[in-house]
């Protein structure tokens, strides 16, 4: 299970071909960046003056719904725990590489995390944020394409969250070490 918003951003940086699909982020001051975040509800990346093509927005927080039966803890008394759903949203602004750039980025994240759905966000608030957008949901149980095999997917690991073991951390770091969440 997914733990922090954070591990998302830093197992997608690893993916070439979705990091390939992002545009920019240009700021005031003239520097530019890969347009992908993690923002909370109306928040938005501080300085930016403009987005060129393809933006990816990791929401900071998930939707979460109750187990429907009561998990115990190694104490043996009842633990309250959620299944938690993250969503990303992917907004397609002017200069993107392609008129169907946003549903390539779609599809690569339904690559990687086969078990993820996604879905048009419509007309009308689509026109106030960009071209385009599509909302990605990872369920409780995502599935996320190995790093180092293509062909094997592994249940997103966040640890045990009774005993306090580390997870076994899949999405490792851009540089190929390891994510620390927190």
């Amino acid at each position: 299970m997914i733990l922090y918003a954070d591990e998302i951003l830093t197992r997608l940086q690893a993916d070439e071909i979705f990091m390939g699909l992002l545009g920019r982020y240009h700021f005031a001051g003239g520097a530019d960046a890969e347009a992908m975040a993690v923002l909370a509800s109306h928040e938005s990346v501080p300085g930016v003056d403009h987005i060129e093509g393809l933006e990816c927005v990791i929401a900071r927080a998930p939707d979460a719904k109750p187990l429907s039966v009561k998990v115990l803890d190694y104490d043996g008394g009842a633990c309250l725990h959620a299944e938690k759903t993250w969503r990303l949203y992917l907004i397609q602004y002017e200069g993107a590489r392609s008129g169907n750039t946003i549903v390539q980025a779609a599809d690569r994240l339904l690559q990687l995390c086969p078990n993820a759905s996604y879905t048009h966000l419509g007309s009308g608030f689509s026109e106030l944020a960009g071209v385009e957008q599509i909302l990605v949901k990872l369920p409780p149980n995502v599935l996320v394409q190995s790093l180092h095999n293509p062909n094997l997917f592994m249940a997103w690991d966040g640890g045990n969250w009774m005993t306090g073991e580390d997870a076994l951390k899949p999405w490792e770091t851009y540089d190929g070490g390891e994510f620390v969440g927190g």
